[in-house]
């Protein structure tokens, strides 16, 4: 199977190359026994996600022709595009209010805008929310960003829909992604900083936080992993020989938290240990693992 995007021989073959290297890196990293097999290449990938988008988008980009640039896609497999939707405000006072009302709509304090998220999933409710647009009042205008030209329509008529006469629709703007300048080593640092603070913004926290607890508590459990002879956590609970491996598992991944390279949320893996029957662990006994 070829990798996708890559078209000509050499790239192909550093491509595949890197692949292979980072598959194998991660396979002989402790993280990989949280995993089982068939996952590896893809948690790999997940792992080297930064890699590949300076690659692609900064590397790839100066040698190939416009043409031969990789399509992005959004989850829903839509063209990437950026994409403005401009309205003209006709009563600001009046369009804040409506907006408070509206419960499809989250509000951000902070940032004074808006954005519009997934409904929740029934089967999974803690599973995070893709983001399908923000919004934000600009002077007079009601400016919306989303990124695909079907998001950009949806988008038009839901808020004409929801605002009607509080709104007059101006024009919608698009950009393609490659289409930005090369950043200065101060603009990449300023933009390294602003991700940072992003990153350590109370609600991206908890986002991530929900989508971890969602992993270890609702997933893992169910799934089969080579630590443990390629049974379950739920399996291996029951068995005698496993349940030790089980509990030596659970305790390095808690451990793991503990890194000073990690900035992902901490989460409580007592809980995890509840879920299985296991005994839980004191806090002194956390601390002192």
């Amino acid at each position: 199977m070829n990798p996708p995007y890559i078209f000509e021989p050499y790239s192909r073959a550093q491509f595949k190359r890197a692949v292979k290297i980072q598959e194998k890196d991660f396979k002989s990293s402790p993280i990989a026994k949280n995993f089982p097999s068939h996952r590896h290449f893809a948690e790999s990938q997940k792992e080297k996600a930064h890699f590949w988008v300076w690659y692609i988008c900064r590397g790839e980009m100066n040698r190939l022709s416009q043409d031969d640039l990789p399509t992005i896609v959004t989850k829903d497999g839509e063209k990437f595009v950026f994409a403005e939707i401009h309205f003209r405000i006709k009563d600001k006072a009046r369009l804040r209010k409506r907006l408070s009302q509206l419960k499809s709509f989250e509000y951000d304090k902070q940032d004074d805008s808006w954005t519009w998220l997934t409904a929740k999933s029934r089967k999974y409710p803690d599973t995070p929310r893709s983001i399908i647009g923000r919004f934000r009042i600009k002077g007079n205008r009601f400016v919306a960003e989303t990124n695909s030209k079907e998001r950009a329509i949806r988008i038009r008529s839901k808020l004409k829909g929801h605002l009607r006469d509080l709104i007059a629709y101006e024009k919608t703007l698009f950009r393609d992604p490659y289409d930005f300048p090369e950043l200065s080593p101060e603009e990449a640092k300023a933009l390294e900083k602003e991700s940072k603070e992003l990153h350590a913004r109370p609600e991206v926290q908890e986002a991530m936080k929900k989508h971890l607890e969602h992993h270890y508590f609702v997933e893992w459990p169910k799934t089969k992993l080579p630590a443990l002879g390629n049974i379950t956590p739920l399996q291996a609970a029951k068995r005698k020989k496993e349940r030790a491996q089980l509990i030596a598992l659970i305790d390095d991944i808690e451990q793991s938290q503990d890194s000073p390279y990690s900035e992902m949320p901490k989460i409580n893996f007592n809980k995890l240990r509840k879920i299985l029957g296991l005994p839980v662990k004191s806090l002194d006994e956390i601390k002192g693992s």
